[in-house]
């Protein structure tokens, strides 16, 4: 009978012993979870901090070599699980300065995988379209067929008729306009060269304006303005800037900055009289 007490106590003890061998672990699993987690936020927080201070570089930057350097550190720097969106966004601005970048077929391709993985199919065929017409020697270009709608052969049409369908709607849908904005972003980086990619821009823009979107706006006007210098198109753009921020968003300050720009690049302009009795008139109302 002792021996048996003695054998349950030890048992006992046993137990007890394990017990607390094993909480010291499970608290170390904790604090390893939490300090991966705590990590991988600062690691978030230091990633996040560079690619804004690459954008204010690029932004800042006055050479267009020099802005093209720094969008590609931003790429090489995104190129890894989980950052997509934002190579997205460097991989797009780097083929809206440079078309013709030495990696601009790869970067293309790049765009049209990112969006036909999306299911952005119609916006994936016309990069697929615009790989296929401008890099027709490259291996992929016979892949990239498989994936053009063929509702988009003559895309022009196809583009106006969006748009026409777009201004049809009676009632505001910002789902239709953010899909169309997304289309011209999508043929403007598939056909850089196309004479009417700074018409479609503008049109994009004056949608995005009138839907009081204006990041949309300035993005699409200053695209033609900055990438577009030597279009007919350029003027407008960056008149209308002026004109949606004095009379849609009530940004009189800006508007002026605007109209001043305008005039110090266009002084010949047949808009130039009529910008110069607009900043008057904002001087004006504004009591300066």
């Amino acid at each position: 009978m002792q021996l048996l007490f003695r054998l349950a106590i030890l048992a006992l003890f046993a137990i007890f012993q394990s017990c607390k061998d094993a909480a010291p672990k499970a608290v170390s699993n904790d604090q390893t979870t939490a300090q991966i987690s705590l990590n991988s936020t600062i690691e978030d927080s230091l990633f996040n901090g560079r690619m804004q201070q690459i954008g204010n570089n690029f932004r800042s930057a006055v050479s267009n070599e020099t802005k093209g350097k720094w969008l590609q550190e931003g790429i090489e720097l995104s190129g890894l699980d989980g950052k997509e969106s934002f190579k997205d966004v460097f991989v797009k601005e780097l083929l809206k300065l440079n078309p013709a970048h030495p990696h601009a077929a790869d970067y293309l391709w790049y765009l049209a995988e990112r969006l036909r993985e999306m299911g952005s199919v119609e916006n994936a065929s016309l990069i697929y379209m615009g790989f296929k017409h401008r890099f027709s020697s490259d291996p992929r270009s016979k892949e990239a067929g498989k994936y053009i709608l063929s509702e988009q052969k003559d895309i022009h049409k196809y583009i106006k008729g969006r748009f026409k369908k777009l201004k049809d709607i009676q009632q505001e849908d910002t789902k239709e306009h953010e899909n169309f904005e997304q289309l011209i972003e999508a043929f403007a980086l598939a056909f850089p060269y196309d004479a009417a990619c700074p018409g479609f821009l503008i049109s994009m823009a004056e949608v995005c304006g009138k839907a009081g979107n204006i990041s949309g706006m300035v993005a699409n006007f200053d695209w033609v303005y900055q990438y577009y210098p030597k279009s007919k198109e350029a003027p407008m753009a960056l008149f209308l800037k002026g004109f949606y921020f004095e009379n849609h968003f009530d940004k009189k300050a800006e508007a002026a900055d605007v109209y001043q720009l305008f005039l110090k690049k266009y002084p010949a302009h047949s808009l130039t009289k009529d910008v110069s009795h607009l900043i008057k008139d904002l001087k004006i109302s504004s009591g300066n």
